[in-house]
């Protein structure tokens, strides 16, 4: 009898030793899971979040590009922005706000951006007075527009015969105290983009 008591103890005494390993073992089992999950996390932020310049720069506004195509920055005096050669025929609203000014034209416009500053887009050079039949304007002066409406749409063809250079020129108006405006490096740049911010 005394014999089956210490092998039932030897037995408990064992079976309690492999109860606490086996718990050891899955309690480190499940923080290198855990994180092993917070760094897969953390990657996959960091792959979402926008690149610019490889740097990661706080963001007060974004303009984005109200078209795809090829660019280059634009710098005249207080004004800055960029000309884009577009590669489609609509113009879509790189920002919230309101039309300001529409040129009669109607290959021009002014916004009011919702955070205050005063954009300019502006489809074709500065000859295409009597071109007016190629540019249709959907919006109207003093509409409040959200980011993404279509604002314009145009010919390029029917430009292009008459001689104009078929390009978009977004720019940000009297810019005389501002600093940390920063425009794309990119050559090319898609419809949404960032193009613009600070």
């Amino acid at each position: 009898m005394t014999v089956s008591v210490w092998i039932t103890g030897v037995i408990a005494l064992i079976s309690l030793l492999a109860g606490l390993w086996i718990g050891r073992s899955m309690k480190s089992m499940a923080e290198e899971t855990e994180e092993r999950v917070k760094a897969q996390e953390e990657e996959t932020r960091e792959k979402k979040s926008p690149k610019r310049n490889e740097k990661r720069i706080p963001l007060g506004w974004i303009v984005s590009s109200p078209v795809s195509g090829s660019l280059r920055p634009f710098y005249e005096g207080s004004r800055l922005g960029a000309v884009i050669v577009p590669l489609e025929e609509a113009i879509y609203a790189p920002v919230s706000g309101r039309v300001l000014k529409l040129y009669p034209m109607g290959r021009a416009m002014l916004i009011a951006t919702d955070f205050g500053k005063e954009l300019m887009i502006k489809v074709g050079n500065g000859g295409d007075e009597l071109c007016s039949m190629y540019y249709r304007s959907r919006v109207v002066q003093n509409e409040v527009i959200s980011k993404g409406k279509l604002l314009l749409e145009f010919d390029r063809k029917g430009l292009e015969s008459q001689g104009v250079e078929v390009v978009v020129t977004v720019t940000l108006e009297s810019l005389m105290e501002e600093k940390n405006i920063v425009v794309t490096g990119a050559e090319q740049i898609k419809t949404g983009e960032e193009l613009i911010w600070s």
